[in-house]
């Protein structure tokens, strides 16, 4: 094990180091495909962190056969806030702001600009770190009252820096535009990830010991997803204001369709229709098969977030694979390198 996550991970780094070379040298821009891809791979640890303090918010309970994988994903938040360095360097090729777009009050010239924009993710991943270092193990027996009242508090202010993260990293890729219902569109794409990848990290035995709670996430994770994406379209488009239109233009055409009807059809009414038959849950594929679509879903719904504000169209590039690969190769070795893993201890 410990080889094949040395394999991964020095082989992400490899293509990370090679993709500003092959962008001198073919012109194609490094840093969308970057930004996209890194918050897909980074909702490994900033998906599960929301669902393990749910977790152990709930109490004491029969245990949950994924609480060790998605506990797992926490050690990742160290290596997710190191990957975030090369977007806090070059903000100006990504972000409306750093291009002199809106934030025209005293406010949000103070707000938005380069050195508080650093510090508010420096800020943000702190909290997380912390909070990523008190819920890596499930509590002691003794202890569940108070790690109750720690995930309380921790899932508010999860929450609001989230949501204030996916402004800063996700949402000012547009120019002059806004969505009350961005943050938590991001925060449940995490979550969806997050649990995805639990299911696949976790192993048959506990795959199949937590088949029941498992397939209640992942469908409540997609069932959330699309809920907030339509209430999202519903409201942007009954406001009719051009400049929140343009979002929704710049992800028109026939590539940015075939995209949205896939994450429609595979990232909610797949796992619909087949988690709620009892009789297709049951089968050892389905499962599986199901977080891996559900990840395809998200991988492609992360591009579409991000990349059509900064190419005015959506559209599916080389670099794009280079760096999911790339940053997936970090993130999976990391996640795959050998260590001691809490195992959920939770009691009636």
């Amino acid at each position: 094990m410990k080889r094949t996550s040395a394999i991964l991970a020095l082989a992400g780094a490899a293509l990370l180091l090679a993709s500003p070379v092959l962008s001198l040298l073919t012109g194609a821009r490094v840093m969308p495909s970057y930004l996209a891809d890194w918050l897909f791979w980074s909702s490994l640890p900033l998906g599960a962190l929301p669902v393990v303090m749910l977790l152990d918010l709930a109490g004491p309970g029969p245990g949950f056969g994924l609480e060790p994988a998605l506990r797992r994903q926490l050690l990742l938040m160290p290596g997710a806030a190191l990957l975030l360095i090369p977007i806090l360097v070059r903000p100006g090729v990504l972000f409306g702001w750093a291009m002199g777009h809106g934030f025209t009050t005293p406010f949000g010239h103070a707000w938005m600009n380069h050195g508080a924009f650093i510090v508010r993710s420096v800020v943000y991943f702190a909290l997380w770190i912390i909070l990523a270092l008190i819920f890596r193990k499930p509590p002691a027996p003794g202890a569940v009252a108070r790690r109750q009242g720690i995930a309380a508090i921790g899932l508010f202010a999860y929450a609001l820096t989230a949501t204030l993260a996916a402004v800063d990293w996700a949402m000012t890729v547009e120019p002059n535009w806004s969505s009350p219902e961005f943050g938590m569109l991001l925060i449940s794409t995490e979550a969806a990830i997050a649990v995805s990848a639990a299911l696949l990290l976790a192993g048959t035995a506990s795959r199949q010991a937590a088949r029941e709670e498992a397939a209640a996430f992942l469908l409540a994770a997609a069932a959330v997803w699309v809920f907030l994406q339509f209430i999202q379209y519903l409201v942007i488009w009954s406001a009719d204001k051009p400049s929140d239109i343009a979002w929704y233009l710049h992800r028109a055409g026939s590539g940015s369709e075939v995209v949205v009807w896939f994450g429609f059809i595979g990232g909610f009414i797949i796992p619909f229709f087949t988690l709620l038959s009892p009789r297709l849950r049951r089968h050892p594929v389905t499962l599986p098969a199901n977080a891996i679509l559900m990840l395809c879903v998200q991988a492609l719904g992360t591009l579409w977030l991000i990349t059509p504000s900064l190419r005015q169209r959506f559209m599916i590039s080389a670099m794009d694979v280079l760096e999911l690969a790339g940053l997936g190769g970090v993130m999976l070795g990391a996640c795959l390198w050998p260590m001691p893993v809490a195992k959920a201890a939770r009691h009636g």
